[in-house]
């Protein structure tokens, strides 16, 4: 296994009043990877390891992160998406496949919505959005109290009618995904699968 030191080249990247800490590796389709809430670059290293062959990967350190220095906070989400846009055109061939988590997340919602030339496919995964500033948050709500095996709490998502994203998927996002992904595209868990090792 090779660490993320030897698989990405380290550069950097003066734009809007910030000069970026940005990790490059690998050859083929743009996905931009984005982490959440104060993680560096190379806490995509599994990610880097695993798509680098077939894929050229890229993350950054955001603002306040990392080696990224930058003007003072406090900054906006809109901000952090225009960085997130000048790196990309930067360093890629958009439309690129942008995953972020958490707070990364929320940078490729943003992304998506002011550049939207540049997102092939956006992949927010671990956050939460508002369809409605009036209406209130479910994760702003107070949690139910755990009284024994059958609480809430207790019960799988499924029981409570909730199901897996995969199964709520309407057609048409299915159809938008298939068309999006590169057919040699695969996830981890596919190839492990198949028995192909990482």
């Amino acid at each position: 296994m090779a660490g993320f030191d030897e698989i990405a080249t380290i550069t950097y990247h003066e734009a809007l009043g910030a000069r970026f800490r940005v990790a490059q590796a690998g050859n083929g389709p743009d996905i931009v990877w984005l982490p959440g809430g104060d993680s560096p670059a190379h806490y995509w290293a599994d990610q880097f390891e695993h798509f680098h062959g077939d894929h050229r990967c890229t993350a950054y350190d955001p603002r306040g992160v990392g080696e990224t220095t930058s003007t003072p906070p406090p900054w906006t989400m809109k901000q952090f998406g225009a960085d997130c846009a000048a790196i990309i055109e930067a360093y890629c061939n958009p439309p690129v496949i942008l995953s972020g988590l958490s707070m990364g997340a929320l940078i490729t919602q943003q992304v998506a919505i002011d550049f939207p030339h540049l997102v092939r496919l956006a992949i927010p995964t671990g956050n939460a959005a508002a369809r409605d500033k009036g209406r209130r948050r479910r994760h702003e709500r107070p949690l139910p109290r755990a009284s024994g095996p059958r609480s809430r709490l207790a019960q799988p998502s499924r029981a409570r009618g909730r199901e897996r994203l995969p199964q709520q998927a309407d057609r048409r996002t299915r159809v938008a995904v298939s068309q999006a992904v590169p057919q040699n595209f695969s996830s981890p868990r596919t190839r492990l699968s198949s028995g192909k090792s990482r």
